[in-house]
């Protein structure tokens, strides 16, 4: 079987696969994480989105203009760099991004897991924002994988290496 025919193939019988899911149109969204991961805000909201159905909103709404980031601690790394950067323009009406804006957050070596986004960012704004071992390069991100978007049409449920994302009250 070539790959024309499997991906064809695939296209067709999805949504007759899908239909026949009761409640299942959305799909099962799964997360991973590179680096280190988050725990306030989460990428997909405030629950853990590993098993999420349905939409999400691409950006979660923290409480405060001065948010406090938080992260799982990883074994072996005492120190952490933070920053957080504007979402461009262009994507504010897309649930993924490829590229940053301007960086208006960044604190290095911050001893803990958690640190207060300071001064105060812009009202209804989204904004990326990452973590990464103090003195390495890498910033940390997640990936989604929604093994029903094919049958939804919805190719773009699915993407690699996005950093957190978070709008501001």
């Amino acid at each position: 079987m070539n790959a024309t025919f499997t991906r064809t193939l695939l296209h067709l019988l999805c949504p007759v696969l899908a239909m026949g899911m009761a409640g299942c149109t959305d799909g099962l969204l799964r997360v991973t994480y590179s680096g280190i991961k988050p725990s306030y805000p989460l990428p997909l909201g405030n629950k853990d989105p590993v098993g999420i159905h349905g939409n999400v909103d691409p950006s979660v709404r923290v409480e405060s203009t001065t948010p406090i980031l938080k992260w799982d601690a990883k074994e072996g790394i005492r120190n952490y760099d933070v920053a957080v950067w504007e979402c461009p323009t262009r994507y504010l009406t897309g649930m993924f991004a490829a590229e940053l804006g301007q960086q208006v957050f960044f604190s290095s070596g911050v001893q803990g897991l958690s640190v207060k986004v300071t001064p105060p960012l812009k009202s209804k704004k989204r904004y990326y924002w990452s973590v990464r071992p103090s003195g390495t390069e890498l910033w940390s991100t997640y990936d989604i994988y929604d093994p029903m978007a094919y049958a939804t049409l919805q190719h773009t449920r699915s993407s690699k290496g996005q950093y957190f994302k978070f709008s501001t009250p």
